[in-house]
């Protein structure tokens, strides 16, 4: 069986429908309001978290600043405290080094002294026997020197009486062999020639070479030296005279002033 819809039954169901509309509007109205009280209370709710959590900040900020202003000077009295210590350990150390230095110090100069007092000993030790050692030296030079000059005055009067002899035979001789001046004068040279030799070894003076009757015939210093003794750069002129005069001592001492003039190759030595 069919049903006749009327204008009436569409009026009703519009009006049905705004009503329904009308009350899903009110209800959404109704919830967006709920949903705005609750987002301003919940952003009420999260500014006083954010508030308080702020609040929270700041303070833990403030008692982080007074705990580090408290750490900060609890570090500093330590340094302090440390760099006190510190100073007085060195100070401390300090003090011992410097009593250990004073006290090597002392012990050196003491060493120094010690060692000083011993070398002036062993100077003085060595000086006396330095100088010990000179008195033996000069007194066995003494000894030497009597023993030489003994010789000598023994060689001297062994001289003498060579000459003595020799005196007294050219006396004799000469008294009977006035032509024979010339050969007499050679036995004469050869007989002092070993004594002069003799002579001069004694008194400690070697005679490397001798000669006689060393002539210069050319020029204005002609001479002859009976006999001519040579040691290195030295030369000693002897003049044999059976009887001795001035003038035969005035003539000598000419020939030996002019002596280099002589023979050149004398220059260089030393003539007595």
């Amino acid at each position: 069986m069919s049903t006749n819809i009327t204008l009436d039954d569409f009026y009703k169901l519009f009006q049905e429908s705004e009503r329904q509309r009308q009350e899903t509007e009110r209800i959404l109205q109704q919830s967006w309001e709920q949903s705005r009280l609750a987002l301003e209370q919940s952003q009420l709710a999260w500014e006083q978290r954010l508030a308080q959590e702020a609040a929270a900040r700041l303070q833990t900020q403030q008692d982080w600043e007074q705990k580090l202003a408290q750490e900060k000077a609890a570090r500093e009295q330590q340094l302090a405290q440390e760099k006190a210590a510190r100073e007085q350990q060195l100070a401390e150390e300090k003090t011992a080094r410097e009593q250990q230095l004073a006290q090597e110090k002392a012990a050196r100069e003491q060493q120094l002294a010690e060692e000083k007092t011993a070398r002036e000993q062993q100077l003085a030790q060595e000086k006396a026997a330095r100088e010990q050692r000179l008195v033996e030296e000069k007194a066995a030079w003494e000894q030497k020197l009597a023993r030489r000059e003994a010789e000598w005055d023994r060689s001297q009067r062994e001289w003498e009486k060579q000459y003595q002899a020799l005196t007294a035979v050219v006396d004799r001789t000469s008294r009977g062999i006035d032509g024979l001046n010339g050969r007499w004068g050679k036995f004469v040279e050869n007989f002092v020639e070993p004594a002069v030799v003799r002579l001069f070894q004694a008194r400690g003076i070697p005679v490397t070479e001798t000669a006689q009757r060393v002539k210069q015939t050319r020029g204005e210093f002609a001479m002859e030296i009976d006999i001519l003794a040579e040691n290195g750069d030295v030369a000693v002129a002897v003049e044999v005279k059976s009887h001795l005069t001035q003038d035969a001592v005035d003539e000598f001492l000419g020939n030996l002033v002019n002596f280099k003039r002589a023979f050149p190759k004398y220059q260089a030595y030393q003539i007595y």
